[in-house]
């Protein structure tokens, strides 16, 4: 029974990332894909094409619709998500 439930709770996990990853806008998903690449605000602003402050707005929403609060807890639940090399 445990092991049922700690993958219905895996499961739910997934799900979870998945619809959060889905309501990303296409900016905010340039902005990820910056971020888990580990630049910084303005490093993604100069490759963007806009200001840090803008690059911040997005990174606020980002981190509120996947429900973190950091860039590393964000890499690591992405990284249990997709492990590299799948």
């Amino acid at each position: 029974l445990a092991a049922a439930r700690a993958q219905r709770q895996a499961h739910g996990e997934t799900q979870r990332l998945r619809a959060a990853l889905a309501s990303l806008s296409q900016r905010e998903r340039e902005v990820l894909d910056e971020l888990l690449c580990g630049h910084y605000n303005k490093t993604i602003a100069d490759h963007l094409g806009i200001t840090p402050r803008t690059v911040e707005f997005h990174r606020a929403n980002i981190f509120a619709k996947m429900g973190v609060s950091s860039a590393v807890e964000l890499a690591h639940k992405l990284g249990r998500f997709a492990p590299r090399g799948a």
